[in-house]
């Protein structure tokens, strides 16, 4: 929950916009890091997700939820 503090300050996630396929599982999870980016669209037509790296704590729990492997965590 982006009210902790960022897990150790290591990481933060983000998402390949390649990959996305704008299903909106990742919005699910109510994390306010989780936007969508209405500059890139999925085939669909639908934004594809994008994450707030000001916001992301790096808990990971979007990396998880993504059913398509589009998000994966790097260093800050």
């Amino acid at each position: 929950c982006v009210l902790n503090e960022k897990c150790g300050g290591k990481q933060i996630s983000v998402v390949d916009p390649e990959k996305c396929v704008a299903c909106g599982a990742c919005f699910k999870i109510g994390c306010p890091a989780i936007v969508r980016d209405p500059s890139l669209t999925a085939p669909s037509g639908r934004p594809v997700s994008r994450i707030d790296p000001a916001a992301c704590i790096g808990c990971t729990v979007c990396n998880q939820i993504c059913p398509c492997g589009a998000i994966a965590t790097q260093p800050l």
